[in-house]
C-alpha cells in the first residue's frame, strides 16, 4: 500500500472526501473517536499486515502522526 492509498483509506475511515484534510490536521478536528481507533487498527492489520497498539495511537495528535506510525509498512 502506498502513502496515497493509505490516505484514501483514512478518508474512508473519517467519512470525508479524499483530499479534504491534510497531514497537519488534528485528529480532534476530524471527530476522531474510539470507534475510529478500532477501524484504524483494522486497516493496519488487514491492509498493511501490521500491528499498532492503541497506546501508540492515543499519542497521535495529527494525521501525520498516524502516517508516521505505519510509515515503515508503506511502499
Amino acid at each position: 500500500m502506498t502513502r496515497d492509498d493509505f490516505m484514501v483509506a483514512l478518508a474512508e475511515l473519517l467519512e470525508r472526501p479524499t483530499g479534504s484534510f491534510s497531514g497537519s490536521d488534528t485528529l480532534e478536528s476530524l471527530d476522531w473517536d474510539s470507534i475510529r481507533v478500532i477501524e484504524f487498527i483494522s486497516i493496519v492489520d488487514e491492509k498493511l499486515q501490521g500491528e499498532v497498539l492503541p497506546d501508540a495511537i492515543s499519542e497521535c495528535v495529527t494525521i501525520d502522526d498516524l502516517v508516521a506510525l505505519v510509515s515503515d509498512k508503506l511502499d
